[in-house]
């Protein structure tokens, strides 16, 4: 019985000892906030174990716990600024970039889409930058999608493996900087990537925190409904300026762009001024078709899916694919200043693709990048 006790001491001084992850997972599992310190040391604590099983399993249960009992902006942001140290990110340090007269949009998503679809924010991303909009884009592989939009750039020919004082040039002459998301997390993208096909507490903004250099305007999807949260989350990290889309038709699978189908959910910060939660429907806006998922989903392979996104690009795509991009970019075009509401965004995108000018951006990204045009025009045939 004694030795039973003395056990049970030992047990007990090693909880005593508060060790981070083990205190985090006992308050989420009663249903507890985390405060950001807590959720800050829980990560720390995470990222230093060596063992990768082990690791992966603390990430799985924090991350995850946090979204079932429903995360609070304090804990994500532990969780982010956490994360952000493994690769020496300093978020309060990275310059603000300024283009005279321009609102440099960010273009970032959170991916882990629950309704999939070919490549939408990349392909409008060429059509609001033929425009005359200046987008910086972080892309990143495929993880629950057939192709990310690192791929999607690549399988066009374009270079996105450049370095940063390149990439602003770049975005100065095209209009588009797009940076890759695993270039810029090595170290925690070598642990976390591949792991998670679902929304969870790093998805409120993390692809927007990875970008080299500040945007003047996050426009950030998501595949969630707490999009209040992820535009309370990118103020503390100071975006003073955002907007953040999800996207739904039965209220529980989510994308991370304006959709032409279901509801739109949007939520915007102005010079620090958080909105409420607005819901739209853009197809009845617009007057469009009534469109399904169906409508959008993706290619039976990679090679189709890319083809998708490019015919559209073209002016030969399916009407609800090249609608879906156009609300989108019209989005864009709208938050840049350049037009004055989505319809107008939506017609001027229309008559880019038409006139060609999208499919000159995907051209000159390739002659600027350095990449290959050959790619692109065994595609086209």
């Amino acid at each position: 019985m004694e030795r039973d006790i003395k056990n049970f001491d030992k047990y007990a001084d090693d909880i005593k000892t508060q060790n981070p992850i083990v205190e985090a997972i006992y308050k989420l599992n009663i249903g507890f906030s985390l405060s950001e310190q807590e959720s800050y040391d829980a990560m720390l604590s995470i990222l230093a174990i060596e063992n990768p099983l082990e690791q992966s399993t603390f990430l799985g249960i924090i991350l995850n716990g946090i979204m079932s009992k429903r995360p609070d902006v304090d804990e994500v942001v532990g969780l982010l600024k956490a994360t952000l140290t493994l690769d020496n990110l300093n978020w309060e340090n990275i310059r603000q970039i300024e283009i005279a007269g321009e609102i440099v949009i960010g273009l970032a998503g959170s991916g882990k889409k629950g309704i999939k679809s070919n490549n939408i924010s990349t392909c409008a991303s060429f059509v609001a930058a033929a425009a005359g909009t200046f987008i910086i884009k972080p892309c990143s592989r495929s993880t629950s999608s057939l192709t990310g939009s690192a791929d999607f750039v690549e399988k066009l020919g374009i270079k996105l493996k450049i370095d940063s004082e390149k990439t602003e040039q770049i975005l100065k002459t095209t209009g588009l900087g797009f940076f890759s998301i695993e270039g810029q997390i090595q170290k925690f993208d070598s642990l976390y990537g591949g792991k998670f096909h679902a929304p969870h507490a790093l998805s409120f903004a993390l692809a927007a925190l990875v970008l080299p250099i500040k945007p003047n305007l996050m426009f950030f999807g998501l595949s969630h409904p707490a999009v209040s949260t992820s535009v309370k989350v990118l103020d503390k990290f100071g975006y003073k300026n955002s907007f953040v889309v999800a996207s739904t038709d039965n209220g529980l699978h989510y994308i991370d762009e304006v959709a032409v189908f279901g509801t739109t959910y949007v939520c915007g910060n102005r010079n620090g001024k958080v909105g409420k939660i607005n819901c739209i429907q853009p197809a009845n806006e617009l007057n469009l078709p009534r469109y399904s998922r169906e409508d959008i989903e993706p290619g039976k392979n990679i090679e189709e899916n890319i083809l998708l996104g490019l015919k559209v690009l073209q002016g030969i795509g399916d009407r609800a694919r090249e609608d879906m991009v156009c609300v989108n970019s019209g989005t864009i075009l709208y938050l840049a200043g350049k037009v004055k509401n989505l319809n107008d965004g939506y017609l001027l995108s229309k008559n880019i693709i038409k006139e060609g000018k999208a499919m000159e951006k995907v051209r000159q990204l390739i002659i600027e990048t350095g990449g290959d045009m050959d790619i692109l025009n065994r595609l086209l045939k």
